[in-house]
């Protein structure tokens, strides 16, 4: 149940020395992460796994929403992307909630008296206005009719408050999207274009929820239509019913909605990333033991670049998860980028290694 204790054991049989392991368990529901719990040094577990044995994690309170959810186990070695085994979401948990418990989680509250007394707040009053209750306005509590309501702030404004970009730069990049013509551009494309970094941009795309869902991007782009969109989502939903998770973008192809160049657009401009071509790249086997053989192939990643400040990595396929994962690996300050390739490209830069 929501709210309540849970336990996850789990049980290893280490053939070789594995030296300072990294344990972690990743709770999934439809594609997205909602929990992950990595073990670290601070946690004091072990300094070398060998033979058989078993960890244990322990939630005094697993305050995850009532319903399916996919698990990952991971074992590493030294750095969470070290992979060594790695379960991907092949174990299911069913969280329930209890009867006549309101809202997705149970957190748990008290509720008490005001030690210092009776309120001394003013009574709720009558007002003139169709005789409607009105309650006392609060101070920043945001309730009462003479209360104003927040004011949803567009990624421009957010940029401009956190002195990425001046008012004059937003309002140029605002008047180039308005010439813009056939070829639609948000506004973040257009202030990567003017040198604000991709990586800003993402910060706060994220920090305040305003990434376009990729499905709407098919849609602005009129790529497909709402219709199709529909159809493709609700194609999903069986398959997740079925334990078959597959990405929204990758269907509309299979159902014949978009070719592999507009996914890669919608890709392109849903995590701002520029797109690339590998076709006369070499592969260097020694930029790649930067992120490691089999967490590369197993992710279809190809380091392009690796200099003392920063590092560029290809994707065919990218996972929030996984690139915030792999930026963790790397010392604070470090410039990671990521960019865009085919597919087939990236196969063929692997195999080549």
């Amino acid at each position: 149940m929501t709210g309540e204790t849970l336990r996850v054991k789990m049980s290893y049989q280490a053939w070789e020395q594995i030296h300072s392991p990294v344990f972690a368990v990743h709770f999934y529901a439809n594609r997205i992460l909602f929990a992950s719990f990595i073990s670290n040094k601070a946690d004091h577990l072990i300094e070398t796994l060998y033979g058989p044995g078993s960890v244990v994690l322990s939630l005094p309170a697993l305050h995850l929403p009532a319903g399916v959810y996919t698990v990952s186990a991971v074992l590493s070695e030294e750095v969470e992307f070290n992979h060594i085994d790695w379960h991907d979401q092949v174990y299911f948990l069913q969280i329930g909630k209890h009867e006549g418990h309101l809202g997705l989680v149970a957190l748990p509250y008290k509720w008490e008296m005001d030690p210092r007394g009776e309120s001394k707040s003013s009574p709720v009053k009558i007002s003139g206005e169709d005789g409607i209750p009105m309650a006392p306005n609060l101070p920043g509590s945001g309730m009462g009719r003479d209360s104003s309501l927040p004011v949803e702030k567009m990624l421009g404004q957010i940029l401009v408050e956190r002195n990425i970009i001046s008012p004059a730069s937003l309002q140029i990049a605002l008047d180039r999207q308005k010439e813009e013509k056939g070829r639609y551009k948000y506004i973040g494309e257009i202030l990567m274009e003017m040198g604000i970094p991709p990586e800003k941009i993402n910060e706060a795309l994220d920090d305040h929820r305003k990434r376009k869902p990729i499905g709407q991007i098919f849609v602005d782009l009129k790529i497909i239509t709402p219709d199709q969109l529909q159809e493709a989502l609700e194609k999903q939903n069986e398959l997740a019913k079925t334990a078959v998770r597959k990405p929204l973008g990758q269907l509309l192809v299979e159902m014949g909605f978009t070719t592999y160049d507009g996914y890669m657009d919608a890709l392109s401009r849903h995590f701002n990333m520029a797109i690339v071509s590998l076709w006369g790249f070499f592969p260097a086997i020694c930029l790649q033991r930067a992120v490691g053989k089999v967490y590369a192939q197993k992710h279809q990643i190809v380091v392009l670049e690796d200099y003392s400040t920063g590092i560029k990595l290809a994707l065919a396929e990218p996972d929030p998860f996984v690139m915030d994962e792999v930026r963790r690996a790397f010392r604070p300050g470090r410039k990671v980028e990521f960019c865009l390739a085919d597919r087939l490209e990236i196969d063929r830069c692997l195999k080549e290694m």
